[in-house]
């Protein structure tokens, strides 16, 4: 007979056929069925035993052995299984279901309120829910209820309820706050989407195990039935989404603005019995707070002098979850962001509970009630209008509908108290409660007339405690029901009587005038309870005493009484000691005299009015011995004391010290034994030889024996001490039988769990008992402020948008962030689409994460494990399946949950949750590869060798790949060998097959990816915008979708293919059988009837043809005026189009200008960091052709310009790495298009700089924007080529003085120079005096040459003193050297008498010449600005503005500028300055070499290259 063991698997079961049971093995056995068989067929099963059994350590294998020696005796004795067994396997199954891993219980002792959250989507009756919730535990009446609203609902309990908006974010931070869900639900609608996001978000975030769904319009269901129908699938569906059985109430209708009071009843009921339920994870590890409290404290005059200012806002709460930090606790506040708390404060309860208050009330010796009275239903709602009155911020709100114009002497009218308030102060000025009769300060209470300086108080009062009795401090009953008006019994309150009283409290006869008596102490009051006398006897002897001797019982006995007092008092407080050794103020033997007692200390807080009653010196004697701190001892008799052995034998019993294996064994041995004592009771310190210099006495080293014994003896000492300490947790019977060995059928996993329970609780309890011991301020300092406490916050630097959008149904959360979680890095998760999102995710498109506290955006990577060899990057996410995803964000704990969207927009009609997942792991690093395929073509074969092409573009790349698998589309299989020597990129390759020359050969490879480092916080509460999807761009920008030229798809054109007529021989058609014969028919020679019959139309079908055909007309020509119509709607719209992507273009133009410029810095910060450039190399291009209109232009000499090495400083905006470098270029025309001159045929030309500017004296025309030459995407050409085909019209004749290199020197910066001076200064003129700054650059050189043509008086700066003379030798009538401070006024001196001033300014340096030049300039000067190259950004000061200067800025030229520019150097014989001349492109080291001249700055000119026509090429 054999056992079949059957494992259910994901797949269809797996059976195992096992003949040896001895030897069988359930170690990894998680789900199983046994089935015991007669036989091996599956058919025939007898009796089938399941077990579904969480294997644990520890007692698993006992039953596993059990079930062995079961199963094996019944084999053995029979095929009757025993029924026991089963029961016995099942049972402890069943007990371990309810277990769960122990976690520490972090309810305070007062909780705070539990939250409750109203949920549903719009008009379903959230805000009716909760005005009928207030109702019913407040008796109060809300009509705007906002924000938290917290109520007392018990003697111990309170809840705070909060209605969640209809919008995702807000639903988003409820559900990982909530304590209990009230899902509405329209039920006469259904469930709507709103619905089932927030059940989505619940599950991913963790259920908080309390959901209660509320169906609310059923009394718009006519039919009985039909309404039975309705709640059945509604709750069957509920049921589905949530839980088997959960919750559902039933709202019938609306009655007065509110739910019927029956149904909100159960409700209430319902809400307030539920349990704590297991703490979610993530809320038990973090201290958050749900704000119910907020206000703006920032200065008003910072608010006037800015109103966008960073405000200093107070958010008030209950903290909840772990302990706030005292200082510098970190949070996330969601919609807003990353906070530090400047302050937090621990307030009063604004809504204590009964118990709360019965508890103080205790503390303070007053009587509490029994029962929660309607004035103990307690309402706490800051932000919501309660009776009228509201409070906002630091503003009180009073609401009345009738107006505030009252009648003052009117006294019919019944008034409120606010009412009253209103109408005193409209009424004349009086002071508080003064009336024509006098001052009454009470309404019940006499007016007061005159005032007698004698009577009042003389002495301080004191403070006084009253105990309760015993049988009042009964625990408290939880009432929910508020029975209202019930008051305690009779019976229970202690009687007082006058006896009780003392002198103060008693009446004096009328015969008798005194002075009033104060009562120095808590005697002379008396007791009322009767049992705080100290001397119960001497009491009742002296209770009819009403002498005057009587009176002052509390003195007699003082002695005695004091020494009582005193041993009930603390001495040498910790709290005390620890508070004055950390004042600073005081020495430290001021610390000890404190500490002793010995000064009292000075009460800082006093005031001078309260030093009115002052105490005799006799007085403050009695009370210095009877109140300090430290009493007086005799010191001598302590000392005696403790100079006896048996007392400090005693006493040292008492500390962790005591040798409890001594006393262990002495109890051991009999009374008449003899203890040893000697050497060996005394210390154990080394084994070694030595000698005592103090005794001499010689010591002997310790034998093996004795040190081990000695060891022995210290294990069982630390074993005892232990057991000593820990006697109420582990040292019980079951602890010492595991440590002695007992069997482990004795004891289960139940144990185990209790243990582990209480090894948490025995914690709790020691960190409770330390916290208790220090002082509130101490504790907070150490714990942090815990749950449960009602807090003010104090957060600065908060923008004003979340004040100035403030709304208080918006909740908002303040969650704390763990040192962890405040960095940032790469997170690995694990991820899938949600099944009702309608769009798959992309890589790379943007997402909306909510993960812990925060809520931000971010660009995932989607990936899967290729059989875990590779993380491989995947498009698009799968279907119905999860993938894993790495994106850059917060760090968090593995295993959290999150949630995905792709907006929060509630335009979308679908379902919002795009995907949700869990934390796997965080790194700063990732690893995700991509699929890489190159292909390439053979050009030459030998056999199973081959050359290949196209595949790779350097030698380099080929290295990286030798021996690498490649393989052709047919199949055949090789591998990279060697790169060849020539043509560059080609290599040789075998195959296991000759291949064709008509393959295509294909590498597969790998390449790392990395995700973008992008962060967008969703900062809802002060407005946010997240990043668009591409699609989305195009479409609000109205731009069309590029098209791909490999992507598109192409029409195949196939030809015609023509098939000749089948034919079949006669005879072999003839041997055809019947079906298949072919039968053809004859042509006829005439037409038929229905091929020659004609179609006469007449009659009614005439008519009707004819109305039709009007009526298409009439149609027609509506719809053309209607489409005329449109089209001049269209042209408006287009028009606003038009001007709205004018707009869009200049703020985005703006805002990359800002981008680069911040950019730049950056760059420039990394390039002094790793001042590496990229290396220039030349690369071989075929020959351009020219178009119709363009020239071939060979290029024989280039020039550099500063923007070239901005480019390869990664400075420049839009560079290109496949576009030539340089701007400037000078060559021969060497052939033409077919539409172009032919007079340019062989001539010397230069090129023009720029491209996008005509004419335009503003700037470019171009909606681009201005293209310059040379290494940039925006336009694909450079002159630092041999060849380069041009428009005819971007060409001008070279001057005929001028040599090739002086040439290529002019354009750019001659144009740029041009146009400063002579477009925008408007001073080029014969006699103005003009400054040109940083002489020596080919600008301002040529910028020297054009106004020396013109014959102005030019002034250069520099700060080398040979480029200064270099520039006079050219015909500058002076200059200076900026570096000097003054070098103002040094130019001040050289201007001529007659003209003391400058009339314009040419610089391209920036930094402070607008400082200077209101010096130099004269009143309504220019300044031309060309460049900024000390810094992005230049100072305009006042004394600019009252001389009326003008700044002017200028980017190169238009064409017709450059026209001009050449003609006048053509006319005046300018050449330009050539500081230095390389030759050939190829010459790289010495291109090199112009670079870091021109980034020393130590040239005086242009650098320029002579390029060599050698071979198509380009630099």
């Amino acid at each position: 007979m054999d056992l079949i063991l059957i494992h259910y698997l994901p797949s269809p079961s797996v059976c195992l056929r096992v003949h040896n049971l001895g030897k069988l093995d359930f170690g990894g056995v998680r789900n199983a069925v046994f089935v015991k068989s007669l036989n091996s067929s599956l058919g025939e099963l007898d009796t089938i035993v399941k077990v579904r059994y969480l294997i644990n350590r520890g007692p698993w294998q006992s039953r596993w052995k059990f079930l062995h020696q079961t199963l094996r005796g019944d084999l053995q004795y029979g095929n009757n299984f025993p029924a026991f067994s089963l029961h016995m396997l099942l049972c402890p199954l069943i007990r371990e279901k309810r277990l769960h891993v122990p976690q520490v219980d972090r309810i305070p002792e007062e909780p705070p309120p539990r939250l409750v959250t109203i949920v549903g989507p719009p008009g379903v009756g959230k805000t009716t829910l909760l005005k009928s919730l207030v109702k019913r535990y407040a008796k109060e009446t809300l009509s705007d209820p906002q924000g938290p609203i917290t109520v007392v609902t018990s003697k111990k309990q309170r809840l705070m309820f909060v209605e969640c908006p209809n919008e995702l974010e807000a639903m988003v931070d409820m559900a990982k706050v909530a304590d209990i869900v009230l899902l509405m639900i329209d039920g006469n609608f259904g469930f709507e989407m709103e619905t089932m996001e927030f059940l989505n978000i619940l599950t991913t975030t963790g259920m908080p195990g309390n959901v209660f769904g509320i169906l609310t319009h059923l009394d718009l269901f006519r039919k009985p039935q039909t309404l039975k129908d309705a709640k059945k699938r509604l709750k069957n569906r509920f049921w589905s989404e949530l839980y088997q059985g959960a919750h559902l109430f039933y709202l019938s209708g609306v009655i007065n603005g509110r739910y019927p009071d029956r149904e909100i009843h159960n409700l209430s009921r319902f809400i307030s019995v539920m349990k704590n339920p297991r703490p979610l994870i993530w809320r038990n590890s973090h201290p958050y707070t749900i704000i119910d409290s907020f206000r703006d404290v920032t200065h008003p005059t910072r608010i006037e002098e800015d109103a966008k200012c960073d405000r200093t806002v107070v958010l008030s709460g209950y903290l909840r979850g772990t302990n706030f930090a005292a200082q510098g606790q970190r949070v996330h506040i969601p919609g807003l962001g990353d906070c530090t708390i400047s302050t937090i404060e621990a307030l009063p309860d604004p809504c204590p509970t009964p118990f709360m208050d019965q508890a103080m009330a205790k503390a303070s010796g007053k009587t509490g009630r029994r029962r929660l009275d309607e004035k103990e239903k307690k309402l706490h709602a800051p932000m919501s209008d309660k009776s009228g009155l509201k409070i906002d911020g630091d503003t009180i709100w009073i609401t009345r509908e009738k107006g505030f114009n009252f009648d003052a002497d009117a006294d019919d009218d019944e008034r409120g108290e606010g009412e009253e308030l209103m109408v005193g102060l409209q009424g004349e000025r009086k002071i508080l409660g003064q009336t024509e009769e006098g001052v009454r300060l009470f309404s019940d209470g006499g007016a007061i007339k005159n005032i007698d300086e004698d009577t009042g108080r003389k002495q301080q009062r004191f403070a006084r405690f009253v105990e309760r009795d015993r049988e009042s401090g009964d625990e408290l009953v939880d009432d929910e029901g508020f029975v209202s008006g019930e008051e305690l019994d009779p019976g229970d309150e202690t009687e007082i009587t006058e006896d009780k009283l003392g002198k103060a409290f008693r009446e004096v006869p009328d015969g008798e005038e005194e002075d009033v008596a104060f009562a120095d102490s808590d005697s002379d009051l008396g007791s009322i309870s009767g049992d705080e006398d100290i001397d119960s006897d001497d009491s009742d002897g002296d209770s009819d005493d009403a002498s005057g001797d009587g009176d002052f019982r509390w003195k007699e006995n003082i002695l005695e009484t004091a020494q009582k007092l005193h041993e009930r008092k603390n001495s040498y407080r910790t709290a005390d000691l620890a508070k004055l050794m950390y004042d600073e103020s005081l020495t430290p033997a001021e610390v000890l005299s404190r500490w002793r007692a010995e000064i009292e200390e000075e009460d800082i807080e006093e005031s001078d009015d309260e030093t009115f009653f002052k105490k005799s010196g006799r007085e403050k004697a009695d009370e210095l011995d009877e109140d300090r701190a430290i009493p007086r001892f005799d010191y001598e008799e302590l000392k005696e004391r403790w100079s006896v052995g048996e007392n400090i034998e005693a006493l040292r019993r008492r500390f962790a010290t005591a040798d409890l294996l001594k006393e262990k064994e002495k109890a051991a041995k009999d009374d008449d034994s003899d203890v040893e004592t000697g050497d060996e009771d005394e210390d154990d310190e080394g084994d070694g030889e030595f000698q005592d210099l103090e005794t001499g006495e010689e010591h002997k080293p310790d034998d093996i024996e004795a040190e081990r014994e000695k060891n022995a003896r210290r294990k069982e000492e630390l074993k005892l001490r232990f057991e000593e300490e820990d006697r109420e947790g582990f040292n019980n019977d079951k602890a010492q039988a595991r440590r002695e060995g007992g069997n482990e059928e004795e004891f289960g996993e139940d144990d185990w769990y209790d243990s582990q329970k209480a090894q948490i609780q025995k914690q709790l309890d020691i960190n409770k008992a330390e916290f208790d011991s220090l002082d509130e301020t101490q504790r907070v300092g150490v714990e942090g402020y815990r749950a449960g406490v009602y807090a003010k916050i104090i957060i600065e630097g908060i923008a004003s948008e979340f004040v100035d959008r403030f709304n208080a149904r918006i909740p908002i959360i303040i969650g704390g962030l763990s040192p962890t979680e405040d960095r940032f890095g790469f997170v690995q998760i694990r991820i899938k689409r949600h099944r009702w999102h309608k769009k798959i995710l992309k890589t790379n498109d943007p997402l909306i994460f909510s993960m812990g506290w925060r809520r931000f955006q971010t660009m995932p990577i989607y990936s899967t494990s290729d059989s875990r060899t590779r993380n491989r990057m995947l498009k698009y996410t799968p279907e119905h399946t999860h993938c894993f995803g790495t994106f850059y964000g917060p760090l968090i704990a593995p295993r959290s949950g999150f949630t995905c969207y792709q907006s929060f927009s509630s335009k979308n009609p679908g379902f919002r949750v795009a995907a949700t997942g869990t934390v796997l792991d965080v790194d700063e690093s990732t690893e995700i590869v991509k699929k890489l395929k190159l292909t390439g073509t053979p050009y030459k074969i030998f056999k199973n060798t081959a050359f290949i092409k196209d595949m790779f573009t350097t030698s380099l790349e080929i290295a990286k790949f030798e021996g690498a698998s490649i393989k052709t589309v047919s199949g055949i299989r090789g591998q990279i060998k060697r790169a060849l020597s020539k043509p560059e990129g080609h290599f040789r390759a075998t195959f296991e097959d000759k291949i064709l020359m008509s393959d295509i050969v294909f590498l597969r490879a790998w390449y790392p990816i990395r995700p973008h480092r992008f962060y967008n916080p969703v900062t809802n509460l002060i407005g946010w915008e997240g990043m668009r999807l591409t699609g989305e761009v195009r479409r609000d920008q109205n731009l069309p979708t590029p098209q791909q030229k490999n992507s598109a798809y192409k029409l195949v054109e196939r030809a015609t293919r023509h098939f000749n007529p089948l034919r079949v021989p006669r005879a072999l058609a003839a041997e055809l059988p019947y079906k298949s014969q072919i039968t053809q028919m004859k042509k006829q020679s005439k037409p038929t009837y229905m091929q020659k019959r004609a179609v006469v139309v007449g009659g009614e079908e005439k008519k009707a043809r004819d109305l039709m055909q009007k009526l298409k007309t009439l149609r027609n020509e509506k719809v053309a005026k209607r489409r005329v119509a449109k089209e001049e709607k269209r042209k408006v719209y287009r028009k606003k189009v038009a001007e709205n992507a004018e707009k869009r273009e200049e703020r985005e133009k703006k805002e990359r200008q800002d981008y680069w410029r911040k950019e730049g810095k950056k760059r420039r910060a990394t390039l002094s960091a790793s001042p590496e450039q990229p290396r220039l190399a030349l690369q071989n291009v075929p020959t351009p052709t020219p178009g119709p209109n363009d020239l071939t232009v060979t290029l024989h000499a280039c020039a550099l310009n500063h923007r070239d090495l901005f480019l390869r400083q990664h400075l420049y905006p839009s560079p290109s790495f496949t576009t030539p470098l340089f701007a400037d270029g000078y060559g021969i025309v060497t052939s033409i298009g077919s539409s172009a001159s032919k007079s340019w045929l062989g001539k010397a030309v230069i090129l023009a700089p720029g491209r996008g500017w005509k004419d335009s004296p503003e700037g470019p025309e171009s909606p681009t924007g201005l293209a310059i030459l040379g290494g940039t995407s925006s336009c694909p050409l450079g002159t630092g080529q041999d060849v380069v085909c041009v428009h005819e019209d971007d060409v001008e004749e070279a001057p005929k003085h001028l040599s090739s290199a002086e040439a290529a020197a002019l354009p750019l910066t001659g144009l740029t120079g041009w146009r400063a001076l002579v477009t925008k200064s408007g001073n080029a003129q014969a006699g103005r005096n003009i400054l040109v700054t940083g002489i020596g650059g080919g600008v301002a050189l040529n910028v020297l040459q054009f106004a020396v043509g013109l014959r102005a008086n030019v002034y250069v700066t520099s700060g080398n003193e040979e480029k200064l003379q270099k520039a006079k030798n050219m015909g500058a009538k002076g200059g200076v050297n900026y570096k000097s401070d003054s070098w103002e006024k040094d130019l001040k001196k050289q201007l001529p008498r007659d003209r003391p001033y400058l009339d314009a300014i040419i610089d391209g340096a920036g930094g402070n010449i607008i400082a200077k030049a209101t010096r130099l300039l004269k009143v309504g000067g220019v300044v031309a600005q060309y460049g900024m190259t000390v810094g992005p950004k230049m100072d305009w000061t006042m004394n600019a503005v009252l001389l009326n200067l003008e700044l002017k800025g200028s980017t190169m030229g238009s064409r017709k500028e450059f026209k001009d520019m050449v003609a006048f150097v053509d006319e005046k014989k300018i050449k330009p300055i050539v500081s230095k001349v390389v030759k050939g492109l190829d010459n790289i080291t010495e291109i090199e070499s112009l670079f870091d001249e021109m980034k020393s700055g130590s040239q005086f000119g242009k650098l320029v290259i002579e390029i060599t026509q050698d071979s198509s090429s380009k630099l």
